[in-house]
């Protein structure tokens, strides 16, 4: 929608950088008037903490990965990602990941091989 250079909606966008919206009732409507610092301040909160979630999610997904080698060397990717309800492709991407960090080994050929926790 093209703002006119008019009129509330004109004035808030341009001096202040003010959101706008109108919400349309039977009877009478209600004008909402957000400042555009608020709004980016909950933006990036939201993705800091999506973020900070995403790697705790990813650590936990890691150290379960671990335990689940430990317990059995000879566990295949695709045992994993059924045990821990995710894809073959993320247990992957974890074990790419630990063996980067040196806490993982593979020990022979990915076809009779087994992990190695270090």
């Amino acid at each position: 929608m093209k703002i006119p250079k008019i009129g509330i909606m004109y004035a808030c966008k341009e001096h202040g950088g003010i959101n706008v919206s109108f919400e349309n009732h039977d009877t009478w409507f209600k004008v909402v008037l957000i400042k555009a610092s608020v709004s980016n301040k909950k933006q990036k909160c939201s993705q800091k903490c999506s973020q900070k979630c995403s790697q705790k999610s990813s650590q936990k997904s890691s150290q379960k990965i671990l335990e689940i080698i430990s317990g059995n060397s000879n566990v295949t990717t695709e045992e994993i990602a059924s045990m821990l309800g995710i894809s073959r492709r993320t247990v992957a991407k974890h074990i790419a990941s630990l063996q980067s960090s040196n806490c993982l080994r593979r020990i022979g050929p990915d076809n009779g091989g087994y992990w190695e926790v270090m």
